[in-house]
């Protein structure tokens, strides 16, 4: 069979590649969409649930360690009385990923927190000034399910080093430096 002049013996081949390659390229993004609209659960198959109410378990004084036992998405919380201007440490350790954090006297503010374990069942607040005297709220609480056994420890911390902020360096990024 002759092919007529001007006319490519490829060309309906290419036609069909063509049409092929739109339909492939439909198809993936059509799939995108459809996930985009309807995505699947993250891999991990814990979800966490609204933050319980904080259930008060008791009291704890600077210099004791006490035991407690958190459910799933429990929130717990134990009293520490203390004055203007003393230092504490904050120590909860478990088996399972934790955070701790202190709050104000009467408002229910955060003064600080230890957000994260990251897996090493241990939420530590290093050092923290209370700013009031008052009975503040010393918060424990699992993360992702964590749940189970604990001991919480509150410690006197030792008095922040004072230091000197200086800038050095390409772009004078500032450091602390302490003596």
């Amino acid at each position: 069979m002759q092919v007529p002049r001007g006319l490519d013996a490829s060309r309906p081949l290419h036609v069909v590649i063509f049409i092929v390659m739109v339909a492939g390229l439909v198809v993936v993004a059509v799939g995108r969409c459809s996930r985009a609209m309807n995505p699947r659960p993250p891999s991990t198959t814990y979800q966490s649930a609204p933050l319980q109410p904080i259930v008060d378990v008791g009291s704890v004084s600077i210099g004791s360690v006490v035991q407690g036992t958190l459910g799933v998405d429990q929130r717990q919380g134990w009293t520490l009385a203390a004055t203007k201007g003393q230092r504490i440490a904050v120590g909860l350790y478990s088996a399972w990923d934790n955070s701790v954090s202190v709050t104000m006297p009467d408002s229910g503010r955060e003064l600080t927190e230890d957000g994260f374990s990251g897996g090493n069942g241990q939420g530590l607040i290093t050092g923290v000034t209370l700013p009031v005297d008052g009975t503040y709220l010393i918060v424990v609480r699992g993360e992702k399910g964590g749940a189970g056994n604990y001991e919480l420890a509150v410690t006197e911390a030792p008095p922040s080093k004072p230091g000197t902020i200086t800038t050095v360096g390409p772009g004078d990024a500032p450091i602390l430096i302490t003596r």
